[in-house]
């Protein structure tokens, strides 16, 4: 919880928002939609990746944590604070 407060803080000041801070009220919520969603996916890849593609755990797990970060990038850039 501590985490996802602190990313939302620093990506809403100085990543995403090109100088411009987005309102709080309608990013907050959509963020953290965005961490359930991210937490769900996280899950569910590690699984599909080590047990369906029979990749050993170390690799399945990079593969997992490569593709949450870019589907966590594009979605906060295109729908949490545009």
């Amino acid at each position: 919880m501590c985490s996802s407060i602190f990313n939302y803080t620093v990506n809403r000041k100085y990543v995403f928002t090109r100088g411009q801070t987005s309102k709080v009220h309608q990013s907050f919520p959509k963020y953290f939609a965005l961490v359930i969603l991210v937490l769900l996916l996280n899950y569910g890849l590690l699984y599909f990746y080590n047990e369906t593609l029979i990749l050993p755990l170390i690799a399945a797990k990079l593969l997992t944590e490569a593709s949450i970060f870019l589907f966590s990038y594009w979605a906060q850039r295109r729908f949490v604070y545009s």
